[in-house]
């Protein structure tokens, strides 16, 4: 086993999750992957059924509007037995032991206008109407996020292609500068991380993933695949190890950050002892009344 490994992992992840699909002969292309996205979304499913139910609430809320008819009608067939004191005759008629049967037959139509209802039938449908605008507006921001994230997870992916070259190529061009074995591995980091935190020990771990959370929507995503990562970093670090620990997502703070790791460190029953925050470099400044600018953060973590 190694004494000393500076792990990194590259993550290269997108916010909609796997598709299951029929194998193809023909790589996916943007718009193919687009496509998938928008047919197999649930988010998008939700949203556009929540589209659906505030519109036809805004019809609901129309109904006062328009004059209420009602109609009724009915049958009715009854017989009744007749009952005459004893020696009460009728002249020149036999007395009928039963009446009837006889039919009756009812029916109506009635119509009712409201005209004056001191605004609530405004109020109600101004108010159908707003939740319908908020519906699409939702259904129209996650419809951007998918996309942005099927965009940053396909660019990602192609970029990617050529990494292993890149870095191959810089071990190469700093070889006699290093003592340590360097080996490369490509795969999804989760998948990596869940499977040698079974079995693997390293002293230095370094985590540096993408953007986890491009808006402000996927922050509760992200949030989880930090803790996911850290955790199972955590679980492969000897006692005494380091752990850094990098986010580059502006929606993502400083206090979003510990907290994710601090939870992680608690899940895998570890001490972790913060030793230093970094940012940005020099040449990578802040500008204050620009806080996008503040997104780069790194944790350097003794972890006991």
């Amino acid at each position: 086993m190694k004494t000393s490994v500076a792990l990194s992992m590259l993550l290269l992840l997108a916010a909609a999750p796997p598709v299951a699909a029929e194998p193809v002969a023909t790589a996916l292309t943007l718009d193919d992957c687009l496509r998938l996205a928008v047919d197999h979304q649930p988010l998008l499913t939700a949203v556009e059924a929540g589209v659906s139910a505030a519109t036809e609430a805004v019809g609901e809320a129309r109904a006062p509007y328009w004059p209420q008819v009602d109609f009724s009608a009915g049958y009715h067939r009854w017989q009744r037995r007749a009952f005459l004191p004893s020696g009460l005759t009728l002249p020149g008629l036999s007395i009928p032991k039963i009446i009837g049967p006889l039919d009756d037959w009812t029916g109506g139509l009635s119509s009712r206008v409201t005209l004056f209802d001191f605004g609530e039938r405004r109020a109600g449908l101004e108010a159908a109407r707003a939740q319908l605008g908020s519906a699409q507006a939702d259904a129209a921001a996650t419809r951007g996020d998918v996309r942005l994230s099927v965009q940053s997870a396909f660019y990602a992916l192609a970029a990617a292609q050529e990494l292993l070259e890149v870095a191959e190529r810089n071990l190469e061009a700093n070889r006699a500068r290093l003592t340590a074995e360097v080996d490369w591995v490509e795969g999804d980091a989760f998948e990596i991380l869940r499977d040698w935190s079974i079995s693997e020990a390293f002293d230095a771990i370094v985590l540096d993933p993408p953007a986890f959370a491009k808006t402000k929507r996927a922050v509760e995503g992200a949030l989880r695949g930090y803790k996911e990562l850290n955790l199972r970093a955590l679980r492969m670090l000897r006692p005494g190890g380091l752990l850094v620990t990098c986010s580059c997502s502006h929606h993502v703070s400083w206090a979003d950050l510990e907290g994710s790791v601090a939870s992680a460190a608690a899940d895998a029953g570890r001490r972790v002892r913060l030793l230093e925050r970094r940012g940005a470099a020099p040449d990578h400044p802040v500008v204050l009344n620009l806080p996008e600018t503040e997104y780069l953060k790194c944790l350097v973590l003794e972890v006991e």
